[in-house]
């Protein structure tokens, strides 16, 4: 269901970000910005690809069970000495409110627990984003706190966001 981004992921993941742009633009907007043509795609992606390699910055694919892109899934933001990165998601507007981001996340985090050095994971989410809450709650992250003036979103807006964690030690693989 999720995989780190490949070569062969630069047109669907075009069309997947074309298809939502204006819906995740908010929340993503490097990514809508960087995704703005084919060309600029497949940039964007082999950068990612790169800092795969790095272990800087995963861009998780995530699919449903016939193999079609369904959404994505960022791991990024390594603090190699506390061992902690966040992680982001999105889910095709079509595939919404299925369970799908869910199970995805609940595979993020196996495999952030089980195949990098981490202890933490967290996930920022924006105060009205009811779904993005459940599935971070779904999947065992509780609320740490309250981060006011903290995000700028792809409209310019600073606003306030909602800080969950989730740790290793009380996660079971």
């Amino acid at each position: 269901m999720i995989r780190v981004i490949t070569r062969g992921d630069i047109e669907p993941f075009h069309f997947l970000i074309n298809k939502n742009r204006q819906r995740i633009n908010t929340y993503f907007p490097m990514t809508v910005f960087h995704t703005n043509a084919m060309n600029n795609t497949r940039h964007f992606v082999e950068d990612k690809i790169r800092e795969a390699r790095n272990q800087e910055f995963l861009l998780m694919m995530i699919h449903d069970e016939r193999g079609i892109l369904i959404g994505m899934a960022q791991i990024k933001n390594f603090d190699r000495f506390v061992k902690k990165c966040e992680v982001s998601y999105f889910i095709d507007r079509e595939f919404e409110g299925k369970g799908w981001a869910t199970k995805a996340i609940r595979e993020v985090i196996n495999y952030v627990f089980s195949k990098m050095d981490m202890q933490k994971i967290y996930c920022r989410i924006d105060p009205d984003n009811k779904a993005s809450i459940r599935v971070a709650e779904k999947c065992g992250f509780q609320l740490e706190g309250r981060l006011r003036k903290e995000f700028r979103t792809g409209e310019g807006d600073i606003i306030d966001i909602l800080y969950y964690g989730i740790f290793k030690e009380r996660y079971s693989l």
